[in-house]
């Protein structure tokens, strides 16, 4: 699998600093999910539909990388737990049939985002849950190739305000690394003496955050 800083194995020796913040974030997501049906929608390498796993009923997680669901399905392994190949703009999962929907760092990968958003609802269940975050544009200072629709916290509350009714937002970290090559750096420095914030707030800081998180009700 070909090395962009945008996938990585959760086992590889940088992954704890370079993606410290992803783990909290399935954390969170662990708080809606216990006894439940869950789609993690573009998983990635699958190690936090793993985390997910370990409480829900049963997770599916689907990406749209050949390479990263092969990984996912011989590294993560369990009978609640199965991978997919697939399309956050065409989901192949019936109406209605997930409880909580689970969608980490995907929708400014998206183009048509608003289809985007239409597939997660249509897929949850009357009363389910939407746990989606993005970075926040406003911490963002150089242009990231992958990242076709970028957002900030008022952008993509006005996105949400258009699909549901019932939400809330949180706030996570501070962009310690804002330029260019930050990837290596955040790597090298975290290693050595600079420790990043990962927190996850539910009122809004006083500085720049780098991830904004939804919580939605459907």
């Amino acid at each position: 699998m070909k090395f962009t800083w945008e996938r990585i194995e959760g086992k590889q020796l940088w992954f704890d600093v370079r993606f410290a913040d992803h783990l909290p974030r399935y954390k969170l997501a662990q708080k809606y999910c216990e006894g439940k049906k869950v789609l993690d929608i573009a998983c990635g390498t699958g190690y936090g539909s793993k985390e997910l796993a370990e409480v829900a009923s049963s997770v599916i997680g689907i990406d749209v990388d050949k390479a990263s669901v092969e990984l996912a399905q011989k590294m993560y392994q369990s009978k609640n737990l199965q991978f997919k190949l697939g399309n956050g703009q065409d989901i192949q999962v019936e109406d209605e049939s997930m409880d909580v929907v689970v969608s980490f760092e995907t929708i400014e990968h998206i183009v048509d985002y608003h289809q985007f958003m239409r597939e997660l609802k249509r897929v949850l269940k009357p009363g389910g849950t939407l746990i989606l975050s993005t970075p926040n544009y406003l911490g963002e200072v150089h242009k990231n190739i992958y990242h076709v629709s970028n957002f900030t916290t008022i952008h993509l509350i006005d996105v949400f305000k258009q699909y549901f009714s019932d939400f809330s937002v949180k706030y996570q970290g501070k962009h310690l690394f804002p330029f260019p090559g930050r990837g290596f750096w955040q790597v090298l420095l975290s290693w050595f003496w600079v420790k990043r914030d990962v927190k996850i707030r539910d009122e809004k800081p006083s500085f720049e955050h780098h991830v904004t998180i939804i919580v939605a009700k459907k």
